[in-house]
């Protein structure tokens, strides 16, 4: 009867981590409450969705910022290993980028939060007419996060 008891529990304990593992890696962006959420970083209440901009550890803990600068700053004082970025798009807020998948804008009349001044977008074309509008550049996440 005991070694009964100690599969169950044993196999009961195997598959609750496998699905805690396989969960962290499926975690995804979240809403910012806007005038709610505070940046991880600076800790200034987040009002401006448009710059909002996540970071989600390995281990699936999500962490806000108010400003790309302010995403960078946290990153460069803390060891993240396979930590997953993601930016609002300027112009759909709600929705979260991936970095890589993200066309990025700078310069000029972009105005952010912290003065990071760096614009996300899923569209390559509302990049390009927003670096326009805005006498801006485009750059690559490599530029943006070197």
């Amino acid at each position: 009867m005991m070694n009964y008891i100690t599969k169950f529990f044993t196999g009961g304990l195997i598959v609750f981590s496998v699905v805690g593992i396989i969960s962290c890696g499926n975690v995804q962006p979240e809403p910012v409450k806007l005038n709610a959420d505070n940046c991880q970083h600076c800790k200034m209440t987040i009002a401006d969705l448009k710059f909002a901009v996540e970071l989600i550890t390995d281990k699936g803990r999500i962490y806000k910022f108010d400003d790309l600068k302010c995403m960078q700053m946290y990153q460069s004082e803390n060891a993240l290993n396979n930590a997953r970025f993601f930016v609002s798009d300027y112009t759909k807020p709600e929705n979260f980028v991936k970095v890589e998948d993200a066309f990025f804008v700078s310069g000029g009349d972009v105005l952010s939060p912290m003065n990071g001044n760096v614009a996300a977008f899923s569209s390559k074309a509302d990049a390009e007419k927003f670096a326009v509008e805005k006498n801006a550049k485009q750059l690559s996440w490599k530029e943006v996060n070197p």
